[in-house]
């Protein structure tokens, strides 16, 4: 098998990073970009905008088992945001905001099964979730080492700074 070129490498990295959250390449580049224009580390940035994600939010919860169901959940209309209703996945959610799951949607197979009890969740540090009540926020926004992912965000922005 062939070495992997530079490129090669920090393709291999993007693409991981964006399977791992779902994305199309437009929103991916659309994210990264918006990333570049906030202060900071762009690497950090980009994260923290991924993780501010509803869909990822709602799947961080543990409501859902997987991003493509929580994004399901967000366009079907099954979450609020502050106690509006928001069907769009991408919509960053900030501190402080209450995230979620409509009264009448605790009907849902998996989301029933959390509100009982009888699924265990494990939520990170950085977010507070009350399962009888289906209702969570973030307490803070997520440092590079709270995510632990498989990925090399530095190789990510130097794909794209090429």
């Amino acid at each position: 098998m062939r070495k992997l070129s530079t490129y090669g490498i920090r393709l291999r990295e993007k693409q991981k990073l964006r399977k791992y959250y779902g994305l199309l390449e437009k929103q991916f580049k659309n994210l990264f970009e918006k990333a570049e224009r906030k202060k900071g580390v762009t690497g950090e940035n980009f994260l923290e905008l991924l993780e501010r994600r509803l869909d990822n939010i709602v799947y961080r919860f543990g409501i859902t088992k997987s991003r493509a169901h929580a994004r399901q959940l967000v366009l079907h209309s099954h979450v609020l945001v502050n106690g509006k209703k928001v069907n769009i996945p991408s919509y960053q959610v900030d501190i402080n905001d209450v995230i979620e799951i409509k009264e009448k949607s605790g009907n849902i197979e998996n989301i029933k099964e959390i509100k009982e009890g009888k699924i265990e969740v494990s939520i990170p540090s950085w977010l507070e979730f009350d399962a009888e009540n289906l209702k969570g926020k973030i307490i803070k926004f997520p440092s590079k080492e709270e995510l632990n992912l498989p990925v090399e965000e530095k190789l990510v922005v130097e794909y794209y700074s090429r």
